[in-house]
């Protein structure tokens, strides 16, 4: 019998997906999480591109190339910085069956329905998200409060003479200007005289950078 390939093995498991229901659009080989690492096979949302599970594709199954599959897998989370489903695939000897086993669980597995992993994938994503704007909001308020406090003891000091100088329009033009400008960041978009400047868009950007991997 002649020796399966490293390619025709990767065929035969993305066909065994899409037989399982998962839609070919979300299936990507090769799928790049940096410059120089790829995963062997990535799921992801074809809408948002949002990566969804990770597959590393082996031989047949030994201790070693079970270690060497574990190790790859902990790198690529690593790099992908988000906790999504990891799984090692090797070939069973002498059948065209694949041997899976759960990352995290060291067992093995049979497949989630892919609407159900999609939609786990969504929520955890949308909490992360969630999570940010807390705190986004949170070190906005911190520094509206700092920037208001700078202000109110330079007024204080002003009315009761510690403070000798004057402030003319020039310097008080420069400190409401250093107080948008810090604040800047916090805003998506500004809109003036009819026109919208876009200053940051999440949703976009994480997608355009997840897009320039595939």
């Amino acid at each position: 019998m002649e020796r399966e390939n490293e390619f025709d093995f990767t065929e035969r498991f993305i066909n065994y997906l899409i037989s399982i229901g998962y839609p070919k659009e979300s299936i990507v080989n090769e799928y790049a999480i940096n410059k120089r690492n790829h995963v062997d096979i990535a799921i992801i949302d074809p809408t948002t591109n949002i990566i969804v599970q990770i597959f590393e594709l082996k031989g047949i199954f030994s201790e070693k190339v079970f270690k060497s599959a574990q190790e790859q897998l902990k790198f690529y989370l690593a790099e992908i910085k988000t906790s999504v489903p990891a799984y090692m695939v090797f070939k069973e000897d002498a059948s065209q069956s694949f041997k899976i086993i759960d990352y995290n669980s060291l067992k093995d597995v049979d497949f989630i329905d892919y609407n159900l992993l999609l939609n786990k994938a969504i929520t955890t994503k949308n909490g992360s998200i969630e999570e940010k704007k807390k705190e986004k909001i949170n070190l906005f308020k911190q520094i509206c409060w700092f920037e208001a406090l700078i202000l109110a003891s330079i007024m204080f000091c002003k009315k009761t003479g510690i403070l000798c100088f004057e402030l003319s329009w020039i310097d008080l033009s420069m400190i409401g200007t250093a107080v948008v400008l810090s604040l800047l960041p916090f805003f998506g978009k500004i809109a003036f005289n009819g026109l919208e400047f876009v200053i940051r868009d999440e949703n976009n950007t994480e997608n355009a950078r997840k897009s320039s991997k595939e």
